[in-house]
């Protein structure tokens, strides 16, 4: 409850209610500033304490400065100076801003100079103040945070919310209680009858016409909730609430200004009419069944609003007149479309994308996620490319973000969302518009009916699309098939024998600690979201998708926990793949369960699956995941009951984590300022001295582990024949002065360099390089599969292909007959008629194939001396500055390799954390998340999934237990913590956690060791170790093994260290020793940190590690954690 708002300041004259996320540094200075300086103790831990004590300090001084002025001011107009013992300057800038001001405006200054400060680097705040000098006023504020004011037409009553419909409550409680079962009524009633019509064979014409007539109904119910909005939705704002009496009546005057309190005129109140929540939880068992059940309905909403009559085109309500200036009255100029979205928005992103490629061919159609969208960004062009944002919130921080960036840049982008209102929305009504995705509120949290709306309002603007670039065909053919999934949907869901074949199946796997999905996961987005509900309902199982292409010879080392090992077989396109999967998966005694169709193959799926099969509907491939989601929610919702979870609790964590903020991304700067500003390493010397014996390269047990260090010494060791490859290559092939042609003379300044690995690995060295090399190309980068790479791609692009293994010749083949770009390949050498073509198209570069697992660093380094020496060839001095840092390779494996203190740190962390069976790997963007999942599925005890920074939110988050007190020990007197645990063990504590003090000399001070240890954290009114309970059962938890060691990212490691800090998990981070200097870190201080493994640098680059080198080194970490955590257990 200490938490808990509204906070107050230190004289309780004020009261704020805040949301919001703060730069790390700027909460840490503010905190020891209202400490040191002000004098203030904390009621709290939450930061929002820190507004409410500030607003109230800067008053007091305001109200101290102007004192003193007038004391002086009084002192000089009678002569009294001279009696005076204080200093008698004065600052005019405060003397002016002050003088004459009554109490009231000096409360004002306090709170929008308090908001300034919280907003600082990048802070997002929303905040209301209420204060007793001003008591009929009302304060607001906002920056880069959703916030409406919303106020009743009938009697000015004011709300200010950050969810428009939460201003439902601006209304009586029975007046609300009445509608809603006047509605619930009127939708029962209209069920009904709809269910008869359908009985009785009526067309759909004239359903949709009673369907109208009850929604005349229920906007007559609603009137009542009629209201206005004032939308605070630009950068920063200002708002004064007043209560007045005019004419005898009490008003409500709103103020609007910016936060130098310049008035601002043009923002006019939005008048709109609210609803109240219907939630139809009496008519099933659960909140997520009423949602499923929905899901048909909620479709037909979407045909009756925007596709009402058949063969016309859909109206999506967007902005067409703008749409028409930028590409043309038929489209002709719109050459991409970019679809973006965050967790199950991105799965829904793909799905559509396997729409937009069937149907619209000759556009290429792309889907990010938001969080490595800036890949893609140097290449957009307001002229030929269409952004679509996916966001059922439109509160999603990075999409909110990318929405205002892609307005910025002039870029034309449209919002698929549910709240009109939203940050986004409102940004994106400057652009394109934004459909509605009409799903209706979804009270789990967990996205539901939400998913098929979001999908099935992209599908009709794929429709759309079609039919303004005059392909009707196209255009009619999806219209046809869209018109039936509502009654698709409805009669799968009605199928008992899938109801009790999920509830059979849930419950075989109730004990289940791990989920797998294998799908055809780089064409469409069915298998990450059936795997991201299995976690989100079951709160404890860690889930996977895996590419049918992707499977390990040795099966068995993706099963190291109890597993659910799913396989999704619904596509025409991929059953072969699929079967080969499921042949693999049954010959290593690996149970699991198949879900297909009826097809001449369904004895072998039967076969291979023991059983443990279920035949779906099949429709076309890019449709199928309409039906096939039906099936993975049914599955999900009885995974979640078989784990011990009410159906009404789940997921966990998530109802603000969503929408939690981020970092704001630094600006972008140009190729040759981002090289300039790298770090010139000091001179370069290849290591002499043997590796300590005390590191790990020493003191790792297993064979595959001591082969891998071999030969990345080996990669590092003497004359790099990478260098040699690189710049020898230069004639007919791929070579620096081949590649620098391309990058800076072929592809213009929005053209695209498409990474397209052929393997696992491989596409880990892609991801890898895209992202370390980003800020340094003069154009775009994507990486895509080859095997999922389909449609047309733009002409300004260069593909890449490239693998650690040699791949399919076919796949090759296929690449160099339809892509119609120039391609390149970078990996084994090809057979002769290959290299060839390669060589008459963009070139090759050949590279010795070797099984090592050091493969992707051969690769990821190939890239990296090949794209140094392009620089070079045409800037010889910051070319060199690159070809230095990696030079750096031989001192870095030589420092990382025989620290000892690295070995201590794994050894510790992973000993400690021995009773875990799964943990998630928290990293920047690249590829070193698939290299620790394979690491550990091959060489170590744990089951490790992969996350890059900011997608934390979307899924991970749900499967942290919060329970602090279950969790950790606490801290206690001394004499009570001894008779419990013992002497010798308290005292390693106070030495290892506590700085050397005792247990209650810290319940004195309470003040935390400086530098990177871990170290007590307060949760829930209680100081606690970040020490595991002995009692403490880990199948309620997963680890989080969090890898800060990025300087280029650590601001972002701090925001995920924030969003899982706030949920007590249990947190290891992996960080390089020199960022402890870094003011930052004093944030790290705060939070439930059990284990700090620490990463040498090198002398060349002041103790750090060169960015380009990291992703080596992070696997080199990866390869020793692995092999570690075998060890521990012995």
């Amino acid at each position: 409850l200490a938490n808990c708002h509204p906070f107050l300041d230190e004289t309780r004259q004020r009261a704020i209610a805040v949301n919001g996320q703060f730069d790390a540094g700027m909460e840490t200075r503010l905190k020891r500033y209202l400490k040191k300086v002000a004098g203030f103790s904390f009621r709290s831990e939450n930061s929002g304490e820190y507004f409410s004590l500030l607003w109230g300090y800067y008053f007091r001084i305001l109200r101290q400065e102007q004192r003193r002025f007038e004391a002086i001011r009084e002192q000089t107009e009678e002569g009294m100076i001279d009696l005076s013992i204080g200093s008698q300057a004065i600052d005019y800038q405060i003397y002016h801003a002050v003088h004459h001001r009554d109490e009231a405006y000096l409360d004002e200054m306090a709170f929008v100079a308090a908001v300034r400060q919280m907003m600082q680097h990048g802070g997002q705040i929303a905040v209301i103040g209420l204060s007793r000098i001003s008591s009929r006023r009302l304060y607001v504020a906002a920056n880069n945070r959703p916030i409406f004011i919303v106020r009743r037409r009938d009697n000015h009553d004011v709300m200010v919310v950050s969810d428009i419909n939460a201003a439902i409550g601006l209304f009586p409680q029975k007046l609300i209680y009445a509608r809603c079962r006047e509605l619930m009524e009127l939708a029962q009633n209209r069920e009904q009858a709809i269910a008869r019509m359908r009985a009785e064979g009526a067309p759909q014409a004239q359903i949709d016409a009673l369907w109208r007539r009850f929604e005349q109904d229920e906007e007559a119910l609603c009137r009542v909730f009629a209201v206005e909005i004032f939308p605070l939705e630009s950068e920063s704002h200002f708002a004064r609430i007043d209560t007045v009496m005019r004419k005898g009546e009490i008003r409500r005057d709103v103020f609007l200004a910016n936060l130098q309190q310049e008035p601002i005129r043009d923002i006019d109140p939005i008048a709109a009419t609210l609803k109240p929540p219907q939630v139809r939880r009496d008519l099933y068992a659960s909140l997520f069944v009423s949602h499923q059940r929905e899901i048909p309905d909620r479709l037909e909403d979407l045909l009756r609003t925007y596709m009402p009559r058949e063969g016309e085109r859909p109206e999506p309500g967007l902005n067409e007149k703008l749409l028409h200036r930028r590409f043309g009255p038929q489209f002709q100029n719109l050459r991409r479309i970019v679809l973006v979205g965050c967790g199950t928005a991105f799965h829904v992103a793909l799905v559509a994308r396997g729409i937009f490629r069937r149907y619209l061919p000759e556009l290429e159609t792309v889907a990010v996620d938001a969080t490595a969208f800036e890949l893609l960004s140097r290449s957009l062009s307001p002229e030929r490319d269409l952004a679509i944002l996916v966001s059922w919130s439109g509160t999603t921080a990075e999409m909110v973000e990318l929405a205002k960036l892609l307005v910025r840049r002039n870029i034309v982008a449209v919002g698929v969302t549910e709240k009109k209102f939203s940050d986004m929305a409102l940004v994106l009504a400057k652009s394109g518009g934004s459909v509605l995705c009409l799903s209706g509120e979804e009270v789990t949290v967990a996205a539901v009916k939400s998913t098929f709306s979001l999908a099935f309002s992209l599908a009709m603007l794929a429709v759309w699309v079609a039919r303004e670039t005059r392909q009707t065909e196209a255009a009619e053919s999806m219209a046809a098939i869209m018109r039936q999934l509502p009654h698709q949907i409805r009669e799968l869901q009605g199928d008992k024998a899938m109801q009790a074949f999920c509830a059979r199946m849930a419950a075989a796997y109730g004990d289940a600690a791990a989920c797998l999905v294998i799908d055809d996961v780089y064409r469409s987005g069915t298998g990450r979201e059936a795997a991201m509900k299995l976690e989100e309902t079951s709160w404890t199982s860690v889930s996977r998708a895996m590419d049918f292409q992707d499977l390990p010879e040795d099966v068995s080392d993706l099963v190291k926990a109890r597993t659910l090992v799913l396989v999704n077989a619904t596509g025409r396109g991929n059953i072969a793949a699929a079967l080969k999967a499921m042949q693999r998966l049954s010959k290593a005694d690996i149970d699991f369960i198949a879900v297909s169709y009826a097809s001449r193959e369904s004895g072998q799926v039967e076969r291979f699956s023991g059983g443990q099969c279920f035949w779906l509907p099949k429709i076309q491939d890019c449709f199928q995941p309409f039906l096939d989601l039906v099936f993975h929610y049914e599955l999900a919702y009885q995974y979640g009951i078989s784990h011990g979870q009410t159906s009404e609790g789940f997921p966990r964590n998530r109802a603000k984590s969503v929408t939690v903020a981020r970092t704001r991304p630094a600006d972008t700067l140009s190729p040759q300022a981002a090289v300039s500003a790298l770090p010139v390493p000091a001179a370069v010397e290849t290591p002499v001295a043997p590796i300590s014996e005390d590191g790990i390269h020493a003191l790792v047990a297993a064979d595959r582990t001591v082969d891998y260090f071999d030969h990345l010494q080996q990669l590092a060791g003497g004359p790099s024949w990478l260098e040699d490859i690189v710049t020898k290559n230069n004639s007919e092939s791929l070579g620096p002065i081949a590649l620098a042609h391309w990058l800076f003379d072929e592809l213009p300044p929005d053209g695209t360099l498409l990474l397209a690995p052929t393997d696992r690995m491989a596409h880990a060295a892609a991801l890898s390089t895209a992202a370390q090399w980003k800020a340094f190309l003069p154009c775009g980068l994507r990486v895509e599969r080859l095997t999922g790479l389909r449609g047309h791609l733009l002409p300004q692009t260069l593909v890449l292909a490239c693998g650690t293994r040699a791949p399919d010749p076919a796949l090759l083949s296929r690449l160099l007959d339809t892509a119609r770009v120039p391609a390149a390949w970078i990996g084994p050498a090809l057979d002769p008629l290959l290299e060839r073509r390669f060589n008459a198209s963009a070139g090759m570069l050949a590279l010795p194939e070797t099984a090592s697992p050091a493969a992707v660093d051969a690769l990821y380094l190939a890239f990296c001396h090949l794209l140094a020496a392009a620089w070079q060839s045409r800037d010889w001095g910051r070319g060199r500055i690159l070809s230095d840092h990696l030079r750096l390779l031989p001192e870095t494996l030589h420092a990382v390799l025989g620290d000892a203190a690295l070995h201590a740190g794994l050894a510790g962390c992973l000993g400690a954390n021995r009773a875990y069976t799964t943990a998630f790997y928290i990293g920047a963007p690249g590829g070193s998340g698939l290299f620790w999942e394979d690491a550990f599925a091959r060489h170590g005890r744990l089951v490790v999934v992969p996350h890059v920074f900011g997608e934390a939110a979307h899924g991970p988050i749900v499967t942290v237990d919060s329970r602090a007190a279950q969790k950790y020990i606490p801290l206690e007197k001394r004499e009570i913590m001894v008779e419990a645990y013992g002497a010798e063990t308290v005292a390693r504590w106070e030495r290892d956690l506590l700085g050397g003090i005792t247990v209650d000399d810290f319940s004195t001070v309470a003040q935390l060791p400086k530098g990177l240890f871990p170290s007590p954290f307060f949760a829930e009114g209680h100081w606690y170790l970040p020490v595991l309970r002995d009692d403490y059962d880990t199948r309620q938890d997963n680890l989080i093994l969090l890898d800060a060691s990025s300087q280029r990212h650590f601001n972002l490691a701090l925001d995920e260290l924030s969003v899982f800090g706030c949920r007590y998990a249990r947190l290891a981070v992996i960080i390089q020793s020199a960022l402890g200097r870094r003011p930052e870190t004093g944030a790290l201080q705060v939070q439930p940190i059990s284990h700090f493994i620490q990463v040498p640098g090198t002398a060349a680059l002041d103790g750090t590690i060169s960015e380009l080198l990291l992703p080596v080194v992070s696997h080199v970490v990866a390869m020793a954690a692995a092999d570690l955590s075998h060890q521990a257990d012995d």
